[in-house]
């Protein structure tokens, strides 16, 4: 069947805020990552209206799609810019002990001096100790750290109540406006990546 795009992308935002969030700390074995997606799935397909029972199907079209963990064609220049402009890079990420090889296999992760994983430092976002272990890590004060994440909840909420920087990356957001400082949640939001290097001037 045709599906655009948005159709698809609406759908998924829709269940990813009606289910509870994917834990890469409680989720360990294969048959429950497997249960999850396909009860995932099945929630996306009924909400675009086709037949719930060919989850499995969706799952396993995913599974062989090289295109996905792809990083975008503007990431390497932005990483580049942002090192040569003095900052330390880092990766915060709810994801499996698999992150490194996509990033090895992706050719970018010589550009972070750190990746903390959830699934590997046993804390996950959106708990505010996962924010913590990272500054008691880096042995820094809260305050010197931008947090880029696309989730509100996941990603900036959590972050600025210890005290960091939230910068919300939002590129559904129909805006005219570059960026735009939100003083009333404390965060910067921007709608593509690039435009960081005009927040982190």
């Amino acid at each position: 069947f045709e599906l655009s795009n948005n159709r698809a992308a609406l759908a998924i935002d829709y269940v990813s805020k009606i289910m509870p969030y994917y834990s890469s700390v409680k989720i360990l074995e294969e048959s429950q990552k497997l249960d999850y997606y396909l009860e995932f799935n099945s929630k996306v397909l009924k909400k675009l209206g086709y037949e719930s029972n060919k989850s499995y199907e969706l799952y396993e079209f995913f599974c062989d799609q090289e295109r996905h963990w792809k990083i975008k064609s503007t990431v390497p220049t932005l990483l580049k810019v942002l090192k040569e402009r003095g900052y330390e890079l880092i990766i915060a990420s709810n994801f499996d002990e698999h992150l490194e090889q996509l990033l090895i296999r992706n050719k970018i992760i010589d550009n972070f001096s750190n990746v903390y994983v959830s699934a590997i430092i046993g804390l996950e976002k959106p708990s505010e100790n996962f924010y913590k272990f990272i500054t008691t890590s880096l042995r820094c004060h809260p305050e010197d750290i931008f947090m880029v994440g696309d989730s509100l909840d996941l990603d900036i909420y959590p972050s600025i109540a210890i005290g960091m920087n939230g910068i919300y990356l939002n590129e559904k957001k129909f805006s005219q406006s570059a960026f735009e400082q939100t003083s009333s949640e404390q965060y910067v939001t921007i709608t593509k990546l690039m435009e960081l290097t005009s927040v982190l001037a």
